[in-house]
């Protein structure tokens, strides 16, 4: 994810640009809290906060590819949400992953173990067989695609922090994959990054960054939706699909540590609005995280 950031580097324009890059020891252990508050327009009984604590271990990199284990610790709900369905919101076993230089996921090594993970959770929201084998049909990389979800969402937020490479005053633009809130395949976004301060003596530094989905990549994976309906079903699902409409936007700022280059505090501001048919739903969501330093107590 940070090819690009790093690819800076390269170019006489940042030949002053601050490098933020991550600098662990093989072992360090650390922790992230995050809590999620999502507020759904006109739906009060989907409104909920759900506060999850989970342990990472740095593995040091192997051919430019690190190794984090993260481990749950506990997950809290409040609000309406009973401690039951507060467990639908994460995955609770140990989860071995590849990550980038920002420690951003990119693979998983137990993967036979995630899936099966996953399948359970999808069963416990109240999908049955039956329901979860349309999901395959109408997406087979459905498992993986969900469990990565889970998996990323608060180290996808993290990792955009991490490993920069930016220069002050001036914004840095990508490409990135943001996953589907219609639940297909994941959409393009562009990202602006922005180093809104850099200050050695504090050790700190500051970055924003604000993320916008491409309109034809929303296209693209409603197409590919469309085309694992079955034939017979299909041109009612593209009637409903010439239907909907979707709006993604997301804005991020966060403090990261300069010594190891950990994003130590970050507030993520979504919003998605969905229109359907001439009904119009907006979800708001906004994740607070902050991350210890390896060696210190949370």
């Amino acid at each position: 994810m940070k090819a690009l950031l790093l690819a800076l580097s390269l170019s006489a324009s940042v030949a002053c640009a601050q490098s933020l890059p991550v600098k662990l020891r093989d072992g360090d252990s650390w922790s992230f809290t995050s809590k999620h508050e999502r507020l759904v327009d006109g739906q009060k009984s989907q409104d909920y906060t759900v506060t999850t604590i989970k342990t990472l271990t740095w593995r040091s990199a192997v051919q430019d590819t690190g190794q984090l284990l993260m481990q749950h610790i506990s997950i809290a709900a409040s609000g309406d949400m009973p401690p039951e369905a507060a467990t639908t919101q994460t995955l609770t076993i140990p989860i071995k992953l590849t990550v980038d230089n920002a420690l951003a996921p990119n693979g998983v090594i137990n993967v036979d173990e995630v899936r099966t993970a996953t399948r359970n959770l999808i069963l416990s929201s109240g999908a049955s067989e039956a329901d979860l084998g349309k999901m395959l049909k109408l997406n087979p990389a459905i498992l993986d695609q969900t469990s990565m979800a889970l998996i990323g969402r608060e180290l996808g937020l993290l990792g955009r922090m991490q490993g920069t490479n930016l220069k002050k005053d001036l914004p840095f633009y990508s490409e990135d994959e943001v996953p589907n809130p219609l639940g297909g395949p994941l959409l393009r976004s562009r990202i602006t990054y922005d180093l809104l301060d850099y200050d050695a003596d504090s050790g700190r530094a500051v970055i924003n960054w604000k993320a916008e989905v491409d309109p034809q990549s929303l296209g693209d994976s409603m197409a590919e939706m469309i085309g694992n309906v079955p034939e017979a079903e299909r041109a009612r699902a593209q009637a409903a699909m010439d239907k909907t409409k979707l709006e993604l936007t997301r804005t991020c700022r966060g403090d990261v540590d300069i010594v190891t280059g950990l994003a130590t505090k970050l507030t993520c501001r979504n919003l998605t609005t969905i229109t359907s048919d001439g009904q119009k739903s907006r979800i708001f969501d906004l994740w607070e995280i902050t991350q210890t330093l390896p060696g210190k107590p949370q």
